[in-house]
């Protein structure tokens, strides 16, 4: 499984220009198979009226999708429009549901997409969230429910997004803000630190130098990560302000580990959403 991490900047380009083409060849080219996206409109609001790239993107992908509101946006630099994450899937999507973080006085809401994708019958839970850029204090109070929601999942499952907080791969002074030090305290691997390709920089995309964008994965499921990158692509530099990150999971290593310990959870009953096509992607820029 190739899970993508990536924040597509309001669906514009570096020149302002809408980048849905873009995103959708850098996914096909990185052979995305689920993929969390942040500051997604949907729908967008342009002068000849509201648009849905999100739905754009998926058709064009042949993937399931889900989407999770966060705020209105009406001051951008762009489109006004719903902000929020979203969920594109090559596998069927289960369910889905959207789940408000705690915030802090003058700072916008932000929410955590919780989804559960059916793959090979059986259910994997996929996190996606974008936190707070300016204030440290409402990073903390916002992990503190996704922290929460994590402890009663017990199937297998990712946690990714903008964390909007650097963290150096392999720090030797330094080991990340408070939320990044819990995350490793509640047993669960940053996949770029466990088997990332370089520094893992994916921000800004002009002079990447932060590592701001995150695939977590429970300590007990890591070692079937395989591979961790940043697409950084010409393309890429130019369809967003961060570059998608890129992470193999060995999905069906796990299920057969889980399977020998008699710990398959079967989820046939569950009614599935936003059915669609899936597509085959034909080409690999994060091997």
């Amino acid at each position: 499984m190739r899970l993508v991490t990536y924040n597509i900047h309001y669906w514009a380009d570096m020149s302002g220009r809408p980048n849905v083409s873009a995103v959708a060849r850098i996914l096909r080219e990185a052979k995305a198979d689920v993929i969390g996206l942040n500051e997604v409109l949907h729908p967008m609001y342009t002068p000849q009226g509201p648009r849905y790239p999100l739905i754009e993107l998926a058709e064009e992908l042949g993937f399931y999708w889900t989407f999770g509101p966060s705020f209105e946006q009406s001051a951008t630099r762009f489109w006004p429009g719903i902000l929020g994450n979203a969920v594109l899937s090559r596998y069927p999507i289960a369910k889905s549901h959207n789940i408000p973080l705690p915030s802090v006085p003058l700072r916008k809401q932000r929410t955590l997409s919780h989804t559960t994708l059916l793959v090979h019958g059986q259910p994997v839970v996929v996190l996606v969230t974008h936190l707070d850029h300016l204030l440290t204090i409402a990073r903390r109070r916002q992990f503190q429910t996704i922290a929460t929601v994590m402890q009663h999942i017990h199937v297998p499952h990712v946690l990714m997004g903008d964390f909007n907080t650097h963290t150096p791969v392999r720090g030797r002074f330094w080991h990340g803000e408070r939320i990044i030090r819990l995350l490793r305290e509640l047993n669960y691997e940053d996949a770029f630190a466990r088997v990332g390709i370089g520094r893992g920089y994916s921000y800004p995309t002009a002079f990447p130098f932060f590592r701001l964008d995150y695939v977590w994965v429970p300590q007990e499921w890591a070692w079937a990560l395989d591979t961790a990158c940043v697409i950084d692509t010409p393309l890429a530099r130019r369809a967003s302000d961060h570059l998608p990150v890129c992470v193999g999971w060995h999905i069906d290593a796990l299920f057969k580990q889980r399977d020998h310990r008699g710990e398959r959870h079967h989820a046939r009953d569950i009614p599935l959403v936003n059915q669609r096509e899936t597509a085959h992607c034909l080409y690999d820029a994060c091997s």
